[in-house]
């Protein structure tokens, strides 16, 4: 993928799991707003994009612009994670990160990210300003939010039948990459990966077990810091310099009790960079 992103979830409880001194401001008298079981609300996503720009204002970076493609994806999150109960990034029952379905819809995008949160047990009124909150208090969702790359943002906000609601924030840079970008999954598996220098790609085995990755030169080819990713092969890479070098991945499931069982050889790629 030109350059993805993506940030663990945090869960956005009534208690708060996860630039200094930024402090949201929550007006003092909400307008209180009926908000159906089963429905969107246009006006928290509102609300939300808009807190989402006032938190770059105030850390010195450009707005973001609604970008209706995206908008649309992200009501979808929303309303898939409260439909089918579950609350993750990757995306049941293949395990695919939001990116793969960006790319099904023909979302352009040269890095992309996104964040997810519910809450459950406040009022309508107060639930987005909530979310907002827990957003800047997470490190990894506050990276997203500030990221300076992105120029594009789209909201989903859905309130489940138990009244949940369920948010999907999601960020892209829309500007083309310099050079194609890739994404690599099992059906690569004992390929050679041509990339040109510069070049970047996803590698996606998906998320039903750990993988270990190992690339056998980092100068050539390795995995770009700083961006979060859910289990260690859904991670982005970088071509860094000309040569070929073998990149690896290994089977490790969690264990439970006992003795863990052994790691199973899982995925090798040839990768040569021009």
């Amino acid at each position: 993928m030109p350059r993805r992103r993506l940030a663990r979830a945090v869960l956005a409880s009534l208690v708060p799991l996860l630039v200094v001194g930024w402090t949201l401001a929550i007006p003092a008298a909400p307008v209180v707003r009926a908000w159906d079981a089963g429905t969107f609300s246009a006006a928290d996503e509102a609300q939300l994009f808009a807190s989402t720009n006032q938190a770059r204002a105030a850390a010195g970076l450009a707005p973001l612009r609604s970008d209706a493609p995206l908008g649309s994806l992200a009501e979808w999150r929303a309303q898939d994670m409260s439909v089918r109960a579950y609350f993750a990034h990757e995306i049941p029952p293949e395990g695919y990160l939001v990116f793969h379905y960006m790319d099904l819809r023909g979302i352009q995008y040269a890095l992309a990210g996104e964040d997810i949160g519910w809450a459950s047990g406040v009022s309508d009124d107060q639930a987005t300003p909530y979310i907002e909150q827990q957003f800047m208090d997470s490190p990894e969702h506050r990276a997203n939010i500030l990221g300076a790359a992105w120029d594009s943002m789209g909201v989903g906000a859905y309130k489940g039948s138990d009244g949940t609601i369920l948010y999907c924030v999601l960020f892209l840079e829309s500007k083309p990459a310099a050079a194609p970008t890739l994404t690599v999954t099992s059906a690569d598996n004992g390929t050679t990966l041509h990339l040109a220098v510069g070049q970047q790609f996803l590698l996606d085995l998906g998320a039903a077990v750990h993988w270990t990755v190992t690339v056998a030169d980092p100068r050539i080819v390795g995995r770009l810091s700083g961006v979060v990713v859910i289990r260690g092969a859904q991670g982005i890479y970088v071509a860094r310099t000309r040569g070929t070098t073998r990149l690896s991945a290994v089977k490790s499931p969690r264990c439970t009790s006992g003795a863990c069982p052994p790691s199973r050889p899982g995925f090798r790629l040839t990768i040569t960079v021009s």
